[in-house]
């Protein structure tokens, strides 16, 4: 473990809680919307069934949008039209085109009116719904719950971010102390090890031949090898790159035995 692979762990950490905060976000505000979107259709369907039975709803209510009723009279060729007093500019010439052009049961949209024509004994009664404010309705809610994600998003993300620093510095600590304390074991082992080194250099300078002396020669550059990489991953920020070496089997076998027979030579 170094410094990287902690950020990793807290970029990860910081992620994670973030997309999972996302996700579920995302989740209750699809919600919100599509519980408004079928409330918006039930309400076209409801004022448009009153506007073509010209009854009273369910709910004893008037309609909740502008809701418009287009009666044609064959037999003397009128147009009658029962407006809602919300909208005064509607267009009664407008409505008659739309109402000729729509076919017989057959639901049908132009811009922000849905129609719908049905056969009478004396001609045809058409029904309009103004969705305009529906959809602005709609329209609003859409963007307040993005404001509102992206606003959420935001302050927990700040608060995830300080609060995976916070969960992590155990760690962090536990790190730090790791590393002092292969940085002062590595410092302390190698005076006695330099000093050990020459020693059987010096002995082997005098029987260059004495496998014992070679051994203890090569086991003491081992070590101090080791102790070097100690330093050298206790100085570091990042992992060091893994080197591919040749492995020597036979040599390893007879460092072995000879190791092994110095430990019952001095036992």
């Amino acid at each position: 473990m170094n410094n990287n692979v902690i950020k990793t762990l807290r970029w990860k950490l910081f992620g994670f809680t973030l997309g999972f905060v996302a996700l579920l976000m995302l989740a209750i505000f699809f919600s919100i919307c599509f519980a408004s979107y079928r409330s918006n259709e039930q309400e076209i369907e409801q004022s448009l069934e009153w506007a073509l039975e010209l009854t009273p709803l369910r709910n004893h209510k008037s309609p909740g949008v502008p809701t418009y009723t287009l009666i044609y009279d064959a037999w003397d060729e009128s147009y009658t039209l029962f407006g809602d007093e919300r909208n005064v500019l509607i267009d009664k010439v407008q409505l008659i085109e739309l109402a000729e052009q729509a076919k017989i049961d057959q639901r049908e949209k132009k811009d922000d009116l849905i129609y719908e024509k049905h056969e009478t004994r004396r001609g045809y009664i058409t029904g309009f719904v103004e969705t305009e404010m529906l959809s602005e309705q709609l329209h609003t809610l859409i963007f307040q719950c993005v404001q509102s994600f992206i606003f959420i998003l935001l302050l927990f993300g700040t608060a995830s971010w300080f609060a995976s620093r916070w969960i992590l510095k155990p760690v962090w600590i536990a790190w730090e102390k790791q590393k002092q304390f292969v940085s002062d074991a590595s410092h302390e082992l190698k005076t006695p090890l330099t000093i050990l080194k020459a020693d059987t250099q010096s002995l082997l300078e005098q029987e260059p031949n004495n496998e014992i002396f070679l051994s203890l020669y090569e086991e003491t550059n081992r070590m101090q090898r080791l102790i070097f990489r100690l330093l050298e991953l206790a100085r570091l920020e990042s992992n060091p790159k893994e080197e591919k070496e040749r492995f020597d089997f036979s040599s390893l076998c007879q460092k072995m035995a000879v190791s092994i027979f110095l430990c019952k030579l001095f036992s």
